[in-house]
This record gives C-alpha cells, structure tokens and sequence, in this order.
C-alpha cells in the first residue's frame, strides 16, 4: 500500500491561555492529559524545563489518562480536568481539512495556546504523520486504482517510517 507525504508527525502541548498567565504563581501539580506510556514519560521528564514560569520551582509535572476523540480530549482540557494535553499533531491538521471539523476545531481551540514540542526531547512515534492508503485486493478495474495511489507514494517518508518501526521494534 502506498504512504503519502509525512506532515506534522510532532506531538503538541495545548494549554488555557488563562493557565498560562496564572504559571508564574504556580504552586502544586501541573497535571498533563496524554494517551500514551511515552507521552506520559516525555512530559514528566521534560516538560518544565520549557515552561520558564514553573522551571526551578517545586511544581511536579504529573500525566494522567486521556481517552476520546481529538474533540472530547479538547473539551476536556476546556472543562478543567487537565492543565494541559498533549496530541499528535497530525491528528489535529487532519480534522482541519473539513469545513465542518475546521469550524468546530477552531471553537474549541478559542482560549487555548498550543507548543509544539521539539522532537530531539520529545519523540514522536514511529509512523506519527504518516498515511498510509490500502485498498481491496480484489478489484475489478484492471490494477487502475493501484495505479493511481502509486502516484501518491512518498519514498523518503517509506524510509523514515521503517527506521522508526525497526527502531521500536529493538526496544
């Protein structure tokens, strides 16, 4: 099956804009939303050292559990179960591509800042950003199809991707 064109295989930190403006006085947890094992060791480990307000304190970067839809972890975040989530930023462009979805990203992105975190201190997974397209074997239109998504076929993400996946596979 062919992959298309990596795009935005970083991973994003989201964060109220009203939060951010409180970091200064910050005194407790810092609780991060994320749905991963690795992005809940990234952000422990790392993440105050680029938050300037909270750097040098005794503030606790702390992950909880984030489970739904791109949407209801944005909610979420909004609602105040979380100080901050992190996501694929894939995940996010993609949902832009519609005009229903953009619309409704947009409102529920208002009063939120965002990070993208640099990928030398917080990984992204193997394949993050990469499409891959499969079809049905058994067509009936003559190898047209195939022929079509071959076009879209993308070699250096190929590469990348499968140094990733060995990559992961060795740990």
């Amino acid at each position: 099956f062919p992959v298309t064109i990596r795009r935005f295989a970083h991973d994003i930190l989201l964060m109220p804009k009203a939060l951010i403006k409180k970091l200064k006085n910050w005194e407790g947890d810092l609780v991060v939303g994320t749905s991963s094992p690795r992005r809940i060791v990234n952000p422990t480990t790392h993440l105050k050292n680029y938050l300037p307000c909270v750097r040098g304190k005794d503030t606790i970067v702390r992950c909880e559990t984030l489970r739904g839809n791109v949407n209801t972890r944005i909610k979420k975040l909004k609602d105040g179960q979380y100080h901050a989530i992190t996501l694929a930023l894939a995940g996010l462009e993609r949902l832009s591509h519609g005009e229903k979805s953009r619309i409704e990203l947009a409102e529920l992105l208002d009063g939120l800042n965002y990070f993208v975190l640099p990928q030398s201190v917080f990984p992204s997974a193997a394949s993050q950003g990469a499409l891959g397209i499969e079809m049905k074997a058994e067509r009936n239109d003559g190898g047209k199809l195939a022929g079509i998504l071959e076009k879209l076929n993308h070699q250096t993400t190929i590469e990348e991707v499968t140094r990733e996946r060995k990559a992961f596979k060795a740990f």
